[in-house]
């Protein structure tokens, strides 16, 4: 764990400031790396730094910096899935304090977390290491953590939305929606 500030924030012209902040422990953690995920715009990062803070710690920082590092850990989940020799390498290269390495088909860390987006890649390596699937949600296209090889969406509530647009969709005689589920 590492001591890290949180607390309200604002953009102006693209960079992120934070302004009072409150001190607390910063813990590798799913929720961590699910929530970071989900920031798409500047609002939704404002609410991000409420609760866990800038990802560098810095007193400002630019949106389009965000945008970059959110990216990357997308690619990063992707990669988790794909290729785990291929995830190792792009986040040895992104984040030089970490150093993931596969051996004998595990992943094997060296792990000092400095920074929030550091802790981020540390929960995604330990979500991995304890053999959870992630999987995107073919509603809202979030990440979760798959329970059942059968489970498309993240809650209950993204299931009653598709469920509700596929009945939506049959009973107003309109061609369906797809889905973004692959065939």
């Amino acid at each position: 764990m590492i001591t890290w500030q949180r607390g309200l924030a604002d953009v102006h012209r693209g960079i992120i400031r934070l302004g009072r902040t409150t001190t607390y422990e910063l813990e590798a953690s799913a929720d961590l790396l699910f929530a970071l995920l989900a920031v798409h715009t500047p609002h939704q990062a404002i609410k991000f730094i409420a609760r866990w803070g800038l990802l560098h710690g810095e007193g400002a920082e630019a949106w389009s910096g965000w945008e970059a590092d959110i990216a990357y850990l997308w690619e990063a989940c992707r990669l988790l899935r794909q290729d785990p020799a291929a995830f190792c390498a792009a986040i040895n290269e992104r984040l030089p304090e970490h150093q993931y390495r596969p051996e004998n088909g595990h992943l094997v860390a060296s792990i000092t977390a400095g920074s929030l987006l550091g802790a981020a890649y540390l929960a995604l390596l330990n979500l991995s290491l304890s053999g959870a699937r992630l999987g995107t949600c073919d509603d809202c296209g979030n990440h979760f953590i798959v329970e059942d090889p059968r489970q498309r969406y993240c809650n209950r509530l993204c299931g009653g939305n598709a469920r509700m647009q596929r009945w939506l969709d049959r009973h107003r005689g309109t061609p369906p929606l797809d889905s973004g589920r692959k065939s």
